[in-house]
């Protein structure tokens, strides 16, 4: 049988190959901001999470073409085969490829389970490694923590200010905040979308330590545009804050290495980009509502006694 995994390897790898989109990672497809994105001040998809559709070539047309076409009868010439420069593998002798030639949707259907059971691991591995890390990351700097110690549920969001989504999210946040008192959520500074990003956690560290911390974070999330380095002290100053004091905090050396233990921590826990939600034992990568989120807590707290 060793040929048949070989011949099912090749064109697992040549179908990858071709079709690059199955095996995009599933953040890419979400409501999410990449923190690969080309341009550190755009993100990889719409605020509605909508991607633009992409134009139509005329390889795309072609392909199409190819699709549609149904599979050829025994001993007919396959045209797809002809232009591939290959020919029909032999159902005796090579019964794995035949098929494979024949029904080369299985070969997407099988990616698809690949890919699925590849993240199902990759969340049970990503959950396993924060619960050990937890206790100690929520006394960090970068991380400000609402709500009862006691709390039966914790909800840790990994977000950027610039981040349209986090935006999109930051009133389901404070909603869930409002209407479970056995809750609480640590807000991790991870500013992953550029210069401007770095400077906006910077302050909101420096507001932290003014005891300013929630109205300064309501404000950026609110803000409507783009931050500036002005528009963030204006917004400081609006709310009483001392700004050359914030300025030191901005630049000291345990405000560096607060937000570096964030972004290290980010990368151990492979999260590509904002917002990224631990929900108990449960990760959530993307924007989520308030009801959506209401649902993660319950599941959560699993099964009410009675």
């Amino acid at each position: 049988m060793r040929y048949a995994f070989l011949a099912l390897g090749s064109l697992v790898v040549l179908a990858a190959a071709a079709t690059p989109f199955l095996l995009m990672p599933r953040d890419a497809a979400e409501p999410f901001a990449l923190a690969s994105a080309a341009d550190p001040g755009q993100t990889a998809q719409a605020p509605d999470g909508a991607s633009e559709p992409a134009s139509e070539s005329p390889q795309h047309g072609m392909n199409e073409a190819h699709a549609a076409m149904p599979a050829p009868s025994e001993g007919e010439t396959d045209p797809v085969l002809a232009t591939l420069g290959l020919t029909q593998p032999d159902p005796e002798t090579d019964p794995i490829r035949h098929y494979l030639y024949q029904n080369p949707e299985a070969v997407y259907e099988a990616l698809q389970i690949f890919r699925l059971r590849q993240e199902n691991q990759e969340d049970e591995t990503r959950i396993q490694l924060f619960s050990q890390m937890l206790p100690n990351f929520l006394t960090s700097d970068g991380v400000y923590v609402l709500g009862p110690e006691d709390a039966d549920v914790t909800v840790v969001e990994f977000f950027d200010y610039r981040c349209p989504f986090c935006r999109q999210g930051f009133e389901a946040v404070m909603q869930l905040i409002e209407s479970d008192p056995s809750v609480r959520v640590a807000f991790v500074e991870y500013p992953v979308l550029g210069p401007l990003s770095e400077v906006a956690a910077r302050a909101s560290i420096a507001a932290m330590k003014q005891g300013q911390y929630m109205p300064f974070h309501r404000a950026l999330m609110e803000i409507d545009g783009d931050l500036t380095a002005e528009r963030i002290d204006a917004i400081a100053e609006g709310l009483g804050m001392d700004l050359e004091a914030m300025h030191v905090v901005m630049t000291q050396t345990e405000t560096s290495g607060a937000l570096s233990l964030n972004l290290q921590i980010g990368e151990a826990l492979n999260i590509r980009g904002t917002p990224s939600f631990f929900i108990g034992r449960e990760y959530v990568g993307g924007f989520i509502d308030f009801a959506e989120m209401q649902a993660v807590v319950e599941r959560a707290r699993g099964p009410r006694p009675g």
